[in-house]
């Protein structure tokens, strides 16, 4: 008997973290002592192991085991680390050549019969093993998607006698079972009838990375409009996908199966008006919050005047900083937020302002209105009997069209920000002549001569002159970009 390490994989955040498993027998008392910042069920994980090990039939170590789990200062969650304490007792033992052990990632949860069941989290642990040059062990039920990740190295077992009776086939890596075709969703911008305005503002909106603010009266169309809008945004990326299913997966949101994907269509996220700040942004037990789930897709806060103050508030670094942090014990845990921010309010409180049912004081109103946050971009919706008349909207796929080669176009300028995120030397270089003046004395005609309006317009603008392929920006485009400010 000796000491033995096999290295296994807790989930931190959005990311795999290796920790050393290490195993030594010592000459007391049986029992099994976990240190090193254990998972808060240490005593079940204690239970499972040894459950299953004997239901493999084999006796369990009527020893002191002493497992430390390294490094020590990192705490550990998850059930993900049941199938490398029983590899590492079993080899302590004598059961399994610890030789065999040490170029794999070991990761997964046990039942008390011996069976490998999948733990929350596999695709960061396949990024993992990528980048340490090592193989990954996973329950079968879990294979299909760490193959997911290119590159990635991957075997499985079903239970843990398996991989005792047969650890040199189980340790070597097999072909992998190809997942079934996606089948991708109907929407279509084209269903929309009646908000050419609309229609048109989320083409800029896409083009340029704006944020997004519909106004209407319930019916007007505002929810169908913002569940299109991933459907105008350039197609998801094969990194792109990977980010956001590794973010998904994190958050339990992809389940082990044949038919388990990466993302293939960008993330659209509506939470409810009722969401905490924890929810929205994540909290210390590092579980994905809406922002990280939104990744490189759309979040869509319909009724946003609804949403708690705090839970607005705390949605602004995480939109600057394109990253939601969370410190934890004394680190600073990050997941990525890069996303379209669309958002959707009534007119007034009860939605049908100028009708007749409306009883909304101006006091009211202004209220309302003022715990609307602030966005770059502003739709008012036509009413629903005039929009259900009228003619459809353009189709999802000649506007993708147009948004990337708007991008295409910003990429061959030189520029590798969005629009939205400009500053105003940035777009200056870029102006006709007087056209800056002209568009000084066009801000102070909306009654706000301030120099946030100024900017907004003026990126507005850059992205209108981008759809049209035009490297100066003209009278006409900061017309069109002044359409969809609110002072």
């Amino acid at each position: 008997m000796e000491r033995v390490t096999v290295t296994g994989a807790v989930l931190r955040g959005v990311k795999g973290i290796p920790i050393s498993v290490e195993v030594e027998f010592l000459n007391r008392l049986p029992a099994m002592v976990i240190v090193g910042l254990p998972p808060r069920g240490v005593k079940e994980t204690s239970e499972r192991v040894r459950s299953a090990i004997e239901a493999c039939g084999i006796n369990f170590p009527r020893r002191c085991i002493i497992v430390n789990l390294g490094p020590a200062d990192v705490k550990k969650d998850g059930a993900g680390l049941d199938l490398p304490i029983a590899l590492a007792v079993l080899a302590a033992d004598g059961h399994i050549p610890a030789d065999k052990l040490n170029d794999i990632i070991v990761f997964g949860e046990l039942s008390l019969s011996g069976e490998l069941r999948p733990a929350r989290g596999v695709l960061p642990m396949a990024l993992l093993a990528r980048s340490l040059g090592k193989t990954l062990l996973v329950p079968t039920a879990s294979r299909v998607k760490a193959e997911l990740v290119p590159g990635a190295s991957v075997t499985s077992a079903h239970m843990l006698r398996d991989i005792i009776a047969q650890v040199d086939r189980v340790l070597d890596k097999v072909p992998s079972i190809p997942p079934r075709p996606h089948q991708p969703h109907d929407l279509d911008l084209s269903d929309v009838r009646g908000q050419p305005k609309a229609c048109l503002g989320m083409q800029i909106a896409a083009a340029g990375r704006h944020t997004l603010l519909f106004v209407g009266s319930p019916g007007c169309g505002k929810s169908m409009l913002a569940r299109r809008m991933t459907t105008v945004l350039p197609s998801l990326q094969p990194w792109e996908a990977l980010e956001a299913s590794v973010i998904h997966d994190a958050a339990g949101l992809i389940g082990d199966n044949n038919d388990a994907l990466l993302l293939v269509e960008r993330p659209f996220r509506t939470p409810h008006h009722s969401i905490t700040v924890a929810g929205m942004i994540g909290d210390r037990t590092l579980r994905p919050g809406e922002v990280s789930l939104a990744h490189h897709g759309v979040l869509f806060l319909d009724e946003v005047a609804e949403f708690s103050r705090s839970t607005l508030e705390a949605l602004r670094p995480p939109l600057k900083a394109k990253c939601a942090h969370h410190p934890v014990n004394g680190e600073m845990v990050s997941t990525p937020a890069d996303l379209q921010l669309v958002m959707a309010t009534n007119p007034c409180p009860c939605g049908f302002l100028g009708q007749p049912t409306c009883r909304c004081t101006p006091e009211m109103i202004t209220r309302y209105r003022n715990r609307v946050p602030d966005s770059d971009m502003q739709i008012e919706l036509l009413p629903n009997l005039r929009a259900v008349n009228g003619e459809p909207g353009p189709t999802s796929a000649s506007v993708r069209a147009k948004v990337e080669a708007a991008r295409a176009f910003q990429r061959a300028r030189g520029q590798v920000i969005p629009n939205a995120e400009l500053e105003r030397g940035e777009i200056e270089g870029g102006l006709h002549p007087f056209v800056l003046e002209q568009t000084k004395d066009a801000t102070c005609e909306l009654g706000q001569c301030s120099s946030d309006l100024l900017l907004k317009i003026l990126r507005i603008a850059r992205t209108v002159a981008d759809l049209k392929e035009c490297m100066l920006i003209t009278r006409e485009h900061i017309q069109a970009a002044m359409d969809f400010v609110r002072p």
